[in-house]
């Protein structure tokens, strides 16, 4: 049982947790996300939940893999159309539609400064002109600066890691836990790392038995 991939536990354990991940990234933020990204996710997330959804089949799978493939290629592409179900929808309407959809959500969160459905407002902004949104701001930064995407990620990280260098540990009420905790997550990889060694057993013979489970 504990050898078994998570998602062959699913069955029998369920779902602990979700990780969502990637759409949160700010690259201006020195957390990676601001506030209002928090917000919104915490809204969309609320959505997912109550929102009906039929069984995905085979073929749907295909679509959503396909659209996904498209908006990470094509997203900044004026008029691109996707796939739901059998026709054919363009990204900006499908997103306003989703948008709409959440919006009495929001408001039932909502406290009397309407920040929710400030934050939902602000996203269809950036639907309906895609200059606002973080890609077209990172897209043209780096245009002005004439560095690489590579050199200005650099960049940014170099400007992060000095801000916090510059911070006195004092600063940090969880600066001792932090650093417990990294000391214990360096030994239990040398930990793991030496047992693989010690088993004998190749990556590829481990890869084959860990998709049999």
């Amino acid at each position: 049982y504990d050898h078994k991939r998570t998602s062959s536990n699913l069955l029998k354990t369920g779902v602990d947790f979700i990780e969502i991940r990637s759409l949160d990234l700010n690259p201006f933020s020195r957390t990676g996300m601001d506030i209002e990204t928090a917000l919104f996710l915490e809204i969309f997330v609320i959505y997912c939940l109550v929102k009906d959804s039929e069984f995905i089949d085979e073929d749907e799978i295909e679509i959503i893999n396909s659209n996904d493939l498209s908006v990470a290629k094509f997203g900044r592409k004026p008029g691109l159309r996707l796939r739901e179900k059998d026709k054919a929808i363009s990204l900006k309407d499908w997103g306003l539609r989703i948008l709409d959809e959440m919006l009495p959500i929001g408001e039932q969160l909502d406290s009397k400064n309407k920040q929710y459905k400030k934050i939902i407002n602000s996203a269809k902004s950036k639907i309906l002109e895609p200059n606002e949104t973080l890609s077209a701001v990172l897209a043209e930064q780096i245009n002005s600066s004439d560095l690489s995407y590579t050199e200005f990620g650099n960049l940014i990280s170099e400007r992060n890691k000095d801000y916090y260098l510059k911070r006195p540990i004092s600063s940090n009420k969880e600066w001792e836990s932090l650093k417990s905790a990294a000391s214990k997550s360096i030994k239990k990889q040398r930990s793991i790392e030496q047992e693989t060694l010690d088993s004998g057993v190749s990556f590829e013979d481990y890869k084959l038995q860990y998709f049999k489970s």
